[in-house]
């Protein structure tokens, strides 16, 4: 047998009642005052004060980071294909002026020999330079001022053009 609902009782208004409960509906609201709006204010602060952390992940990133083209701007292109240490470079790790950088550099011997950039038969270039040790790791930094890849970029263009200024004397080695 089914379960028949309760039936809602029927609420009979005389019409004053009906007249002051209409009338407190068209009533406007009051207008907030200044303390008002100061204990809303602080209200708010506190709850995003007691917020967790949110964490980050792959969804929250900011959307544009050190990697990223800034809006309105198109990032370059790498004109061939690009190793370092035998290691191929993407445009994805890349800055766009590391990326300018590395399509100005030629091929040669740089920094008194230490630096070598080679032609690959795949038409691009390959920047190599020892890393095994670490002294030979820190000659870069203390030898030559060369920290990051944009400073090591500059000096390769740099003596590719001017090789005289950088030329070292067999005697200073």
């Amino acid at each position: 047998m089914a379960k028949k609902s309760p039936k809602t009782p029927e609420i009979t208004l005389t019409p004053e009642e009906a007249a002051i409960i209409l009338a407190m509906r068209e009533k406007p609201a009051p207008a907030p005052t200044t303390a008002h709006q100061e204990l809303a204010n602080a209200f708010i602060e506190a709850i995003e004060r007691t917020k967790p952390p949110t964490k980050k992940n792959s969804f929250n990133r900011p959307k544009h980071g050190p990697f990223d083209p800034k809006p309105g701007e198109i990032k370059p292109k790498l004109r061939r294909v690009t190793y370092m240490h035998g290691n191929e470079q993407s445009e994805d790790t890349l800055t766009g002026a590391e990326i300018e950088l590395l399509n100005k550099v030629k091929p040669g011997s740089y920094c008194g020999g230490f630096v070598r950039v080679i032609k690959r038969k795949d038409r691009g270039i390959d920047i190599d330079y020892p890393i095994r040790t670490a002294s030979q790791r820190m000659k870069l930094p203390n030898q030559f001022g060369i920290i990051t890849l944009t400073d090591l970029c500059n000096r390769l263009i740099a003596e590719a053009a001017r090789p005289k200024e950088f030329k070292v004397d067999e005697d200073d080695e």
